[in-house]
């Protein structure tokens, strides 16, 4: 007899595509150990719209940080679910993409200060949570708009934190790390058949 595939969200936020490529990722690790999967930008449905997670064992929800904020669409989504994610009736697991926390030197503290501290806010417990570095686009083609390219390469120069980051302000700058990612998708499945 065949076992029930268990069903798994993905709800991201993503202002310029590195959040959602992350969640593309995690899904195709997901898929690969027969989760079934749904995977959701939050800012492309409307929040009326938005599953219920008590439809699913598990739930990801994952944010790109921008002047050290979530998206408000991944955020809204967390807030709306604090009370079913501390009921414990899903299974949560979280992430950001940042890019602090592509530098060894300040990876832990945007993992506490993204992820660990907004679950503590809300008062929400998480199986697994991690911070992974980001990724800026100079690039004529890039999704960024105009004014936030000069406040990006304003903000590299100026922050202490990003001086120590190789920001390329010509082309593409991208701290994801893929093992870390993976590992994180790995890490969910077997969490997820306990």
């Amino acid at each position: 007899m065949k076992t029930k595939q268990k069903k798994v969200l993905i709800a991201y936020g993503t202002r310029y595509g590195a959040t959602e490529e992350t969640a593309q990722e995690i899904q195709k690790i997901l898929l690969k150990n027969d989760f079934s999967v749904t995977i959701i930008n939050l800012k492309k449905v409307n929040q009326n719209q938005w599953p219920q997670i008590s439809e699913f064992s598990g739930v990801i929800i994952g944010s790109s940080i921008k002047m050290d904020t979530w998206t408000k669409e991944a955020n809204l989504f967390l807030q709306k679910n604090a009370g079913k994610f501390r009921e414990n009736q899903t299974r949560l697991a979280v992430f950001v993409c940042s890019l602090l926390a592509g530098n060894s030197d300040t990876y832990e503290h945007s993992k506490q200060k993204y992820v660990a501290n907004v679950l503590a806010d809300y008062e929400i417990p998480s199986i697994l949570y991690d911070a992974f570095g980001g990724l800026i686009d100079f690039t004529k083609q890039s999704k960024i708009g105009f004014f936030d390219k000069i406040l990006g390469k304003i903000g590299s120069k100026m922050y202490p934190e990003l001086k120590a980051i190789e920001i390329d302000t010509k082309g593409v700058t991208d701290l994801r790390d893929w093992n870390q990612i993976n590992a994180f998708g790995e890490r969910f499945v077997e969490l997820m058949k306990n």
